[in-house]
């Protein structure tokens, strides 16, 4: 019979000696609650209130045994029974899995928290089973809804990070005191300052004087109106690399968390090699319209004055003189366009070492200028010991190109002065004139290639493939100019090729 919603046996409806909650309170119980009787070997079921009959609702519980309802489980659950009734100790199980259908549904995943106690009965009977189950499939999913955001959230942090590292662009979160919070590999090393060196650095200490400056308040200014500055193009050496001119498109804008700016995304791309192309393209065109042009123009011309009018031999010597210095003109204008292409295309230039001596070098080298310009006054020292292994044809074109250039830029009657020194384990030549001294702009990007001044007599690449030159022998070369002192390029090259 059933009474009030607990099912128990007919022959039990009138027993007094276990005394059963009532009704009210075992409805509200969240949880299902049936008591078991042994009936060895088995257990049988005496008492199932509602939720516990709807977690198999397709058969009948009250009277049947363990067996006959959950032959599935039967067996673990008459172990676990046994050790709960013999040594009265609670037994509990949390989240246990469990599939659940009905007929003609597929079966679903589903999971219980289970407990099992001993319920003393009056003698002669004997101790029965209690047994509650309450269902935590919500909890669970919820439980695993939450792991799996947070695994995303972790593979989205792990990706992000992933992102910012390998970005072949410079990427930087700046805070609102302007200091560096996070940076990537990329804008270290276009910095030429390692990660952990801009952390916690504001941008002031990392870009020292006007420029970090000028960079701490454009930051302040997108804090303040929320406006970001996008595709801003900046020119300039690094804290890391001073001395080597840059070129970089940066975009800065705001980071938000909710409806608060927390600080600055930065954005960097080295566009040094972009402006460059743009350069060596301008200056390309330039160089076909003019310094191409004007020594053929005088060839053409001084070919048709030859033809033409003939004239005395004085006059047919000075026209042959001006088509051969154009003709020598044009000659070095495409050497120097052979040499760039090299470089370009190889990154350096590839030079022939064998034994030879400084000293002997820079005597080529201004002997080939004096024959140039017979008028000019270029006086060379020596000291020490000169030998080393370079290559010579290289190195002469390296001092040839420095001393016409110093006569150029000389003032006049002022003599040009070089000086070849053997040092431990290096040598080192120096070119030096007096004459204006080079701006402090143009000194800059000196050895850029098509970097002219405005008394340049060349097209802006004689400077670039002496560095390259230079750089090729493991050497370095640098200028000095001051009002006093004049101006100096020296170059420093080891004896001979390292290791």
């Amino acid at each position: 019979m059933v009474t009030g919603g607990i099912r128990m046996r007919p022959e039990d409806a009138g027993a007094a000696e276990v005394a059963l909650p009532a009704e009210e309170i075992l409805q509200a119980l969240p949880s299902a609650i049936a008591v078991l009787e042994p009936d060895l070997p088995e257990l049988r079921y005496r008492y199932v209130n509602s939720a516990y009959q709807q977690l198999r609702p397709d058969r009948a519980m009250v009277g049947r045994t363990v067996s006959e309802v959950w032959p599935e489980y039967a067996a673990e659950w008459l172990r676990l029974a046994a050790q709960v009734l013999e040594g009265g100790q609670r037994y509990q199980a949390a989240d246990v899995p469990f599939f659940r259908g009905r007929p003609g549904a597929p079966p679903r995943e589903v999971w219980y928290s289970f407990t099992f106690d001993r319920l003393a009965a009056r003698p002669p009977r004997p101790a029965e089973l209690l047994v509650q189950v309450v269902e935590t499939t919500a909890h669970v999913e919820q439980r695993r809804s939450a792991m799996r955001l947070a695994q995303a959230a972790s593979r989205s942090a792990s990706l992000l990070d992933a992102l910012f590292s390998a970005a072949p662009l410079g990427l930087a979160f700046v805070d609102r005191d302007l200091r560096f919070e996070r940076v990537n590999a990329a804008l270290a090393a276009l910095d030429g300052v390692a990660v952990k060196e801009h952390l916690g650095r504001p941008v002031q200490e990392l870009l020292p004087g006007c420029r970090g400056e000028a960079r701490a308040r454009d930051f302040r200014r997108i804090l303040e109106t929320g406006e970001p500055m996008l595709d801003v193009e900046l020119e300039g050496d690094t804290p890391g690399r001073p001395g080597d001119v840059r070129a970089w498109r940066e975009s800065w804008f705001p980071v938000h968390q909710g409806d608060e700016v927390v600080g600055l995304g930065v954005v960097v791309a080295d566009v040094t090699a972009e402006r460059r192309i743009a350069e060596l393209q301008k200056n390309l065109m330039g160089l076909v319209s003019h310094d191409l042009r004007t020594p053929l123009s005088a060839i053409r011309t001084g070919v048709h004055l030859l033809f033409q009018q003939g004239g005395p031999e004085e006059r047919r010597s000075r026209i042959l003189s001006r088509m051969s210095s154009s003709a020598d003109r044009m000659q070095s204008i495409i050497h120097d366009l052979l040499d760039f292409s090299r470089i370009q295309a190889s990154g350096g230039l590839a030079i022939s070492r064998r034994p030879a001596r400084i000293e002997e070098v820079c005597a080529r080298a201004v002997q080939e200028v004096r024959e140039l310009k017979p008028s000019c006054d270029v006086r060379l020292t020596s000291h020490g010991d000169g030998a080393g292994e370079w290559d010579p044809e290289r190195l002469v074109q390296v001092v040839s190109n420095l001393v016409t250039n110093a006569v150029q830029h000389s003032r006049p009657g002022a003599p040009v002065l070089v000086a070849a020194e053997g040092l431990a384990d290096e040598v080192r030549v120096e070119v030096r004139n007096q004459g204006e001294p080079i701006p402090e702009e143009l000194r800059r990007r000196l050895f850029r290639p098509f970097s002219r001044g405005p008394r340049a007599g060349s097209f802006g690449l004689g400077l670039y493939i002496v560095r390259e030159i230079v750089r090729s022998h493991g050497g370095a070369v640098e200028v000095r100019s001051t009002p006093e002192e004049g101006t100096s390029f020296t170059v420093r090259l080891p004896r001979r090729a390292a290791p």
